[in-house]
């Protein structure tokens, strides 16, 4: 038994859209900006960095490209991680100047 061909397609059938491919940066800035949130708060700024170029060259080439939404979630979490590498580093600094000021006004008095 054989069976027909199948029906031709119509002309004003459009096919679906290929999806685009994913931006290789914009995985790098979503797992930097994850890395910086997570503890490793020295990468917070290219993790910044690699999400604001990323958005930029998808932005200029939209039919290229895919993975604005990563390149954002990193650039979010890298701004993120670098506030919170400031507020380390100013705490860190506080604490350094706390121990100095601390031992410049030591009497040296110490109890038999």
């Amino acid at each position: 038994m054989t069976y027909p061909p199948p029906p031709a397609a119509h002309p004003w059938v459009v096919p679906p859209p290929a999806t685009l491919p994913l931006h290789p940066r914009s995985t790098a800035a979503l797992t930097l900006g994850i890395l910086s949130v997570v503890g490793l708060a020295v990468v917070a700024p290219l993790a910044w960095y690699y999400g604001i170029a990323t958005m930029r060259a998808i932005d200029r080439e939209p039919g290229r490209w895919q993975g604005r939404g990563q390149a954002h979630a990193g650039l979010i979490m890298g701004v993120i991680g670098t506030v919170m590498l400031a507020l380390g580093t100013a705490l860190l600094l506080l604490i350094v100047a706390g121990i100095a000021v601390i031992n410049a006004f030591d009497s040296g008095y110490r109890p038999a």
